[in-house]
């Protein structure tokens, strides 16, 4: 009869999204900042990271979707997949478009996650610092790349880095450069942080920026 078997259909509920275009849109000063995947993983970190506390990471995997893909991974579970939408897909719909960073994730795996016993974080009261970093680096250069990179050398200090400020100008820049200004959020659980400590940290980025990236202290 109609609708016989339908008890053993699984219904799943999926978030999804996408991005393309301009991140920072192009002005007399600069070229602009396209979305990348960079980009579109730091939305899914502040999300799952800082707005869930959840364990978040990203696995290389093939994908038929995508060109380029990373399995979502929540809690060390797989729950979805992000990447580059194929071009060959893109072709097809007939998209007037030329990049489309994308993402879908399974929440039922993930809604069980807060069944579990939840633990609250004390309210922080010790001050934040904010200081802002200037670097410069080759216009190919990614500045969601060195954002990852602050992150990772900020020793637990760093709660926030966010590019205020990207600027391209042959004659004040360089051929080739683009300077971009990192503001940077520091603040301890413990204490209240020093000038000392805040320099030690922006001192290793800038050796560690340099190195990888060729990005340079604007001075």
């Amino acid at each position: 009869s109609k609708g016989e078997g339908l008890e053993n259909i699984i219904e799943n509920t999926f978030l999804s999204g996408l991005v393309t275009g301009f991140s920072v849109e192009p002005s007399v000063h600069s070229k602009g900042q396209k979305e990348d995947l960079f980009a579109l993983k730091g939305y899914l970190e502040l999300l799952f990271i800082k707005k869930l506390g959840m364990n978040f990471e990203l696995s290389e995997e093939n994908h038929q979707l995508f060109d380029h893909a990373w399995s979502i991974i929540i809690n060390r579970k797989k729950v979805g997949s992000v990447g580059k939408i194929s071009g060959e897909l893109i072709k097809k719909m007939k998209f007037d478009l030329s990049e489309i960073l994308a993402f879908e994730i399974n929440l039922d795996p993930i809604k069980y996650m807060f069944n579990k016993k939840k633990y609250f974080k004390k309210i922080n009261s010790y001050p934040k610092i904010s200081r802002d970093l200037n670097l410069v680096m080759p216009t190919d250069k990614k500045v969601g790349e060195i954002v990852d990179v602050i992150f990772k050398k900020g020793k637990k200090l760093i709660i926030d880095v966010d590019p205020v400020d990207i600027f391209t100008d042959e004659k004040t820049v360089g051929k080739g450069l683009k300077s971009v200004t990192y503001n940077i959020t520091f603040q301890s659980s413990s204490k209240t942080l020093e000038d000392k400590d805040v320099n030690s940290i922006i001192d290793e980025i800038i050796h560690i920026a340099d190195k990888n990236f060729n990005a340079k202290l604007r001075v």
